[in-house]
């Protein structure tokens, strides 16, 4: 190979390597800008003012409901009856519950998009400092109230929480002749709130 072709090929190897850089430099922008925006809507959820008669309420996620900052990432547009994730990995931010030395429920109102295709959604959820579970919701409660165990320990003292909520097997209905939905749709949030441990009996769970 001539020495011209050589240096042809080394300024090729260059640029492909600058470039390569320049994507991840900005990958890494993008994902720290987010990170910020969603550090900013948890703080100012967090140094609301709220009486402890507004944290113990059910919180609506419909559009005319919802706290936007609540929807740290991962949600779509709220919609009149409620929110999806758009992402494998949503986040959330939830006001904490009064102070209590009981353990709690962290009741939660799913919409599952489930079918004849997709006839479970995977789910792996928790709070952030706990264990998280593994859930999955079938067609028998895809519109159904869920409960997630939280102790008292991890709520104590705190204005707000933040839950994770992971989606294995989210899909697009486009992609699946289901519809013409183009979002990567996984779970459909409607309401939250906090019960006592001791508020209910027995409750049926989803985790495997």
């Amino acid at each position: 190979m001539s020495a011209a072709a050589l240096r042809r090929w080394a300024l090729f190897v260059l640029l492909m390597i600058w470039g390569l850089g320049y994507i991840a430099w900005f990958a890494h922008l993008v994902a720290d800008s987010r990170d910020f925006v969603a550090a900013a809507r948890m703080q100012e959820l967090c140094s609301a003012e709220r009486d402890d008669a507004r944290s113990a309420d059910f919180i609506s996620f419909s559009q005319s409901g919802v706290d936007r900052n609540m929807l740290l990432a991962g949600w779509g547009a709220p919609e009149d009856w409620g929110v999806w994730t758009i992402a494998r990995r949503a986040r959330l931010a939830l006001p904490a519950p009064p102070a209590t030395d009981e353990d709690l429920w962290l009741v939660l109102d799913l919409l599952a998009p489930v079918n004849h295709k997709f006839p479970e959604m995977h789910l792996r959820l928790g709070l952030v400092g706990a264990e998280p579970v593994d859930w999955v919701v079938g067609l028998q409660r895809q519109d159904a109230r869920h409960y997630l165990a939280v102790p008292a320990s991890l709520v104590r003292g705190r204005s707000c929480v933040e839950l994770q909520i992971d989606v294995a097997n989210a899909y697009r209905p486009i992609q699946n002749r289901l519809g013409r939905d183009g979002r990567l749709l996984g779970i459909g949030l409607r309401r939250a709130g906090w019960i006592p441990a001791s508020a209910v009996g027995p409750v049926q769970t989803d985790q495997r």
